[in-house]
């Protein structure tokens, strides 16, 4: 196993980290939306969302502890290097968040895209498909960061 960099979720000394969605200009909670509708789509019965729901939230729980040290669990964006990805395997189906951790929050654990990984056709549609998923990620990073320059605007997480 290669060192995972150091992600706010391997380092327990700052936690206990804070997740925070994405929220768009308008205030659409798209990252929540998004959760709920992959869970819906991915999920054949109430029970099953019920219980990868709470899988998610557990290693969330985990991350924000600063507890994670697997790359089953945790790794670096290849495309974005501000950006992070939280990794489940449900039924063998992988399942993603892309999360920031911006500098000027240093509680904080930014939560940006959740999407299954698309795992059918030739490795170049694989990868295509995902680089969209983490530019879509990465983009409201920017938006983000845009809207909370410096932490002027700071978060009650950072107080």
């Amino acid at each position: 196993m290669r060192a995972i960099a150091k992600s706010r979720c391997c380092t327990p000394g700052g936690a206990p980290y804070h997740w925070c969605d994405y929220v768009e200009r308008d205030g659409t909670r798209v990252v929540e939306n998004e959760l709920d509708e992959s869970l819906q789509d991915g999920c054949a019965t109430q029970y099953e969302y019920e219980v990868r729901r709470g899988e998610i939230e557990a290693l969330k729980a985990r991350a924000s502890g600063g507890e994670l040290a697997s790359e089953d669990e945790i790794l670096p964006v290849r495309r974005h290097p501000l950006l992070w990805e939280l990794r489940w395997h449900f039924g063998g189906r992988p399942f993603r968040l892309y999360h920031s951790e911006p500098r000027a929050f240093p509680r904080l654990l930014l939560a940006l895209k959740y999407h299954w990984k698309w795992t059918d056709g030739s490795q170049e549609e694989i990868d295509r498909r995902q680089e969209s998923e983490m530019d879509e990620a990465a983009g409201r990073h920017e938006d983000w960061e845009l809207r909370h320059p410096d932490g002027s605007s700071r978060l009650a997480v950072d107080r």
